[in-house]
């Protein structure tokens, strides 16, 4: 289970990520804002990490995966603890991503590697 910061927000927390990855603050912003909506969280931003569900944890561990752009993202397991709604969201928000760099994506769940996949 991810477990950053459990003292800070949501926001708080990827807001110090992001800073720590050496994202300039109106790029930070934006991204931020963008993918707390891509993940469902935008309602919960200002809640403590601590308070937050394990799928919750989840996504937010992966937007701070997202925050700087990588151009090689390596994720195991994103979708574990998401529902159904939740599971097809993520993988949507990787086939996106992934449009213009490579995601390594690690999972036991053959429907995430073949609905988000181009190669296995």
């Amino acid at each position: 289970e991810i477990d950053l910061y459990p003292n800070l927000t949501v926001k708080e927390c990827l807001v110090y990520m992001g800073g720590l990855s050496g994202v300039s603050t109106n790029d930070l912003e934006q991204r931020i804002t963008y993918y707390l909506e891509k993940t469902s969280l935008t309602e919960h931003q200002k809640k403590k990490m601590r308070q937050l569900s394990g799928g919750m944890k989840r996504r937010v561990g992966l937007i701070q995966a997202l925050l700087n752009n990588p151009d090689f993202l390596i994720i195991d397991e994103p979708t574990t603890g998401l529902d159904p709604e939740e599971r097809i969201r993520i993988r949507n928000l990787l086939v996106d991503f992934s449009k213009d760099r490579t995601v390594l994506f690690s999972t036991h769940v053959v429907e995430d590697l073949a609905a988000t996949c181009t190669q296995l």
